[in-house]
């Protein structure tokens, strides 16, 4: 299984958490790091972020503790 970081933002307009994306490897920081524009640095710090560490076996997401 390939550990993996699921990235989850809070949209306050929906007030909901909505899916954003998947890193690679379990992170240790308790924000994500953008890779892209200045435009997305600077939306992505405003954001209200929480991740979950899960696994990837045979291209599905596993949660851990199942």
């Amino acid at each position: 299984m390939k550990p993996i970081t699921v990235w989850k933002r809070y949209n306050y307009s929906k007030h909901v958490w909505e899916h954003n994306h998947i890193e690679d490897g379990h992170v240790s920081m308790w924000r994500t790091s953008p890779i892209g524009t200045p435009e997305q640095t600077k939306a992505w710090k405003k954001g209200t972020w929480k991740f979950q560490r899960k696994y990837l076996e045979n291209n599905k997401v596993v949660d851990p503790e199942k």
